[in-house]
Parts: structure tokens; sequence; C-alpha cells
């Protein structure tokens, strides 16, 4: 199988630690709950509702994630 150009430019790049997703990903909801709380007025979202559109976002996307992984479409508008 020949690799096409940009697999072999992508090859000289050292490879993101995983611990940064997670360090991103604890920072932003941190951050989100700290909207919550101090622009309640503004923001308009109970601390509660947060975690409930995170998780229900979170398997959703592991639905449409499944979905495509197993009928291959060209595009799924969901």
């Amino acid at each position: 199988m020949k690799t096409d150009i940009h697999a072999k430019l992508m090859k000289s790049y050292e490879q993101v630690p995983q611990w940064w997703y997670l360090v991103l990903l604890i920072r932003s909801i941190m951050l989100s709950l700290v909207m919550c709380f101090a622009y309640k007025e503004d923001v308009q979202l109970p601390w509660w509702g947060f975690p409930f559109a995170f998780a229900i976002s979170f398997i959703v996307i592991l639905l449409i994630g499944v979905i495509q992984a197993t009928t291959n479409p060209v595009s799924l508008n969901v």
C-alpha cells in the first residue's frame, strides 16, 4: 500500500500525549460549571442541567458513531 504525501509529512511530528486532552476536557467542564454559577441570569442553565446535557450529548455521539460505523454513509444529517 502506498502512503500519500500527507501521511509522510505527519510522521515527522510527535504525537500529542493523551493527558493533554484529559486536562482540556476537565478545564472546559470546570469553566462551564463556573459560568453556570457566576452568570446565572445570562446563561439560564442550572448547575444540574450541564451534566445532564453533557450525558445526553455523549450518548447521542456514541449512537451516531455506531450508525456511521455499521452503515458507512456518505453523509448523515442528524
